[in-house]
């Protein structure tokens, strides 16, 4: 399958206690604890770190969908999980 995402590895860029950056290829995602109504925090530093890994995580997770796609039969369970799952993630 052709992707039109950005190839991985996604990687951690600067990271302070406000925010934190995800390098996804030439392009910088920026996540946030507070919000662009208010100063104030309204998620942990814990939350936005973990929020931050999984982006970087989703080329390598969305790989592994397609090679357990690849391997399962149109009847086994979990199958249109799956190919929803790999749908919701591919289709712009």
């Amino acid at each position: 399958m052709k992707t039109k995402h950005t190839p991985g590895p996604w990687l951690m860029g600067d990271e302070n206690n406000a925010s934190c950056e995800v390098m996804i290829g030439e392009t910088v995602c920026v996540l946030s604890r507070d919000t662009k109504y208010s100063e104030q925090y309204v998620i942990d530093r814990s939350e936005m770190l973990a929020n931050a890994h999984l982006i970087m995580a989703a080329p390598d997770m969305l790989n592994a969908l397609l090679i357990i796609q690849r391997r399962l039969q149109i009847w086994e369970p979990g199958y249109e999980e799956l190919t929803a799952a790999i749908t919701k993630a591919t289709t712009l």
